[in-house]
């Protein structure tokens, strides 16, 4: 299995969020953050802190202000923000091609 650097997370129907791998103390990191907040609010921002850290670009995600780059990462929900570090990083990858986008 080849290790890849990034990973590209289904937003929607069309939006994609591209998080790069984050490094082992990054991981560590997020994982004692989410026992140091209670129940699923602790998680929840737990995953969205990390979401910020990662990512390195979106594309087609807008909300009522318009379109949402990279900059404006702040506008995107934390629920989302939390979907997209379970998908990427915390669901099993059994069987996925490598060129796959994750959540389609």
């Amino acid at each position: 299995m080849l290790l890849k650097d990034e990973v590209e997370v289904k937003i929607g129907d069309e939006g994609i969020a591209v998080l790069r791998e984050p490094t082992n103390k990054e991981w560590n990191n997020f994982q004692a953050a989410q026992f140091r907040g209670k129940g699923a609010v602790g998680m929840t921002t737990a995953r969205a802190q990390l979401f910020d850290a990662i990512v390195k670009d979106v594309r087609n995600i807008e909300d009522k202000k318009g379109p949402i780059t990279i900059e404006g990462k702040d506008r995107i929900p934390a629920r989302i923000k939390a979907q997209c570090i379970i998908v990427g990083f915390e669901m099993s990858e059994v069987g996925l091609n490598e060129d796959e986008v994750k959540n389609e």
